[in-house]
């Protein structure tokens, strides 16, 4: 890519039709993806909450403001031709706004979820991508985590075509095992476009061989088939952006029988695989691996397929010493086999949804998430205004779509175990609308958050950084329900019910230390059957 960063936004180039950014030809090479702080543009900053800029919501002093244009130019392949042309971008920080061709495609912000854009009308067969990324934007007040406050393209781009005339937009797979008979019951939620036929194809189980590979070439058991017709389902008309189409859902209830359950011991997955049809004629094609688990609070206790779970968890920032927020797959990899023999069974996406494929592979190497929105307006302890966001009801609509986003993009994943509504952010009414909408919309994990204390947005008691001796305190309803400051957030007063499972989302903080009475923890955690272990803090140091 061509890239050059503009100190001021006063400077920023003109867009040419056709030949994007002004200039660009004189600017300098840049790997993408990479923070570009990292690759000696702009400045790192590392804040622990303070926010590095003046806090006015949602105000961003244009003086400390900078940004980055990127260009870059792609050929698409003739057999596209009368297809559907979406453009992705896997996460930009902060935000961006993006043209094709010289024409204006769209803005997008939240630097840890994807951006896609349906972009037919702008392509060509030789296409210039020009876009021009913000160090801050008003969705920085929502980005006050305790890490390197970093910018630039920082994920994959990805461009894939569909099916003009028809395609599977979304689909949904919840499965409910019963350890008892080892059957599944699986049920499928699937959003097409038109009347036409959709095949489903469940076929495994399958694991990852001594390499750390499946076997492409192994036939799997189909364990499962059959053909709908979609149009038999209820249908809509769906406004999406400047997209008017047609939608049509279908959903099939089945039983897969002696089904292999997954767990991060023995991760099993099956392979999903959709089958759009015209008749006999393919128009659309989806698969993923999905796996077979029920997860339920029982008497006080998080349960997967009737075991009750002990995490021992990290909380991990996507982080790399010279790529920045980049993380290869190679650096994935080598994480998860670390923690996998250092005997760790989840890990917390501190603070923010990571990359895709990241679930992916903790769903083959056998590990739990707990997905936590990129939510966290810490610097506002400092200006004595801890509650301003969440309790702003012109801000709902940012809350929500940082947490619904996630959730959509990750709830057919085996490994997320537990939604979290994010961190640090105080507890208002917009924690609430999330916790309700969950709730409505994927009642199939619980949900958690530290900063409400025993309220009821929260599943799970899930304090921070408490002593061996307050955490066996939190057995107790009274004490799970006690308004406090004790662990350094002003909890509420809690909601008076049943015991909930305690999973401490952040403990034996070990930021240049070595994990000082860890014993005293665990044999605390193994004493009482509601203690359920939690996450170090945390996985390595983010060093330059």
């Amino acid at each position: 890519w061509r890239f050059k960063l503009f100190p001021s936004l006063q400077d920023l180039p003109h867009v040419h039709k056709s030949s994007g950014f002004d200039g660009s030809d004189s600017w300098v090479d840049i790997a993408v993806p990479c923070s570009v702080e990292f690759a000696g543009h702009g400045q790192p900053l590392y804040t622990n909450f303070i926010y590095p800029f003046h806090c006015d919501p949602p105000k961003i002093p244009r003086s400390i403001n900078y940004a980055s244009c990127y260009q870059t130019s792609f050929s698409i392949p003739s057999s596209w031709s009368g297809r559907r042309i979406i453009m992705c971008f896997e996460g930009v920080a902060s935000s961006f706004h993006c043209w094709l061709n010289g024409e204006f495609v769209g803005y997008s912000q939240d630097s840890f979820l994807p951006a896609e854009f349906d972009v037919t009308r702008f392509v060509s067969y030789e296409s210039v991508l020009s876009v021009q990324v913000y160090r801050f934007c008003d969705g920085s007040y929502m980005e006050s985590q305790d890490m390197w406050l970093l910018s630039g393209i920082q994920r994959d781009v990805v461009v894939y075509s569909k099916s003009q005339e028809a395609c599977v937009w979304d689909y949904f797979l919840l499965s409910d095992f019963d350890p008892s008979t080892r059957s599944a019951r699986v049920t499928l939620d699937e959003r097409g476009e038109e009347e036409l036929s959709l095949e489903i194809i469940l076929q495994g189980p399958n694991r990852l061989d001594e390499d750390g590979q499946f076997d492409l070439k192994r036939s799997d058991p189909v364990v499962y088939s059959k053909r709908l017709e979609v149009g038999n389902g209820s249908k809509e008309i769906v406004c999406e952006g400047n997209l008017l189409f047609s939608s049509s859902s279908c959903k099939e209830v089945f039983h897969v029988e002696n089904a292999s359950p997954w767990s991060p011991e023995s991760p099993e997955l099956y392979t999903l695989i959709l089958v759009l049809r015209r008749k006999d004629e393919v128009v659309d094609v989806e698969a993923t691996r999905v796996g077979m688990r029920t997860i339920q609070i029982k008497d006080g206790v998080l349960q997967v397929n009737d075991v009750p779970v002990e995490v021992r968890g990290v909380n991990r920032h996507e982080h790399d010493d010279r790529k920045g927020k980049y993380c290869s797959r190679e650096l994935m990899v080598e994480d998860l086999k670390l923690m996998k023999q250092l005997n760790m069974n989840a890990v917390r996406t501190s603070h923010y949804p990571n990359c895709i494929l990241f679930y992916k592979l903790c769903d083959a190497y056998g590990l739990w998430v707990c997905d936590e929105a990129n939510i966290e307006t810490h610097g506002l302890v400092a200006e004595n205004s801890e509650e301003r966001l969440t309790q702003d009801a012109s801000w709902e609509e940012a809350f929500m779509q940082r947490l619904t986003r996630m959730v959509i993009r990750d709830r057919n994943r085996p490994c997320v175990l537990v939604w979290s509504l994010g961190n640090e952010s105080s507890y208002g009414r917009n924690h609430i609308a999330m916790a309700a909408w969950l709730r409505e919309h994927e009642r199939s994990r619980p949900v958690q958050y530290e900063g409400c204390g025993g309220a009821a947005s929260t599943d799970i008691i899930c304090p921070m950084y408490p002593s061996p001796q307050q955490l066996a305190r939190l057995t107790r309803l009274e004490e799970q329900n006690r308004r406090s400051t004790e662990l350094g957030h002003r909890w509420p007063q809690g909601t008076a019910r049943g015991l909930r499972p305690v999973i401490m989302c952040e403990y034996a903080h070990a930021m240049n230390n070595s994990l000082g009475n860890f014993d005293e923890f665990w044999e605390t955690i193994r004493s009482e059957r509601v203690l359920q272990g939690g996450f170090i803090w945390d996985w390595t140091d983010q060093g330059m």
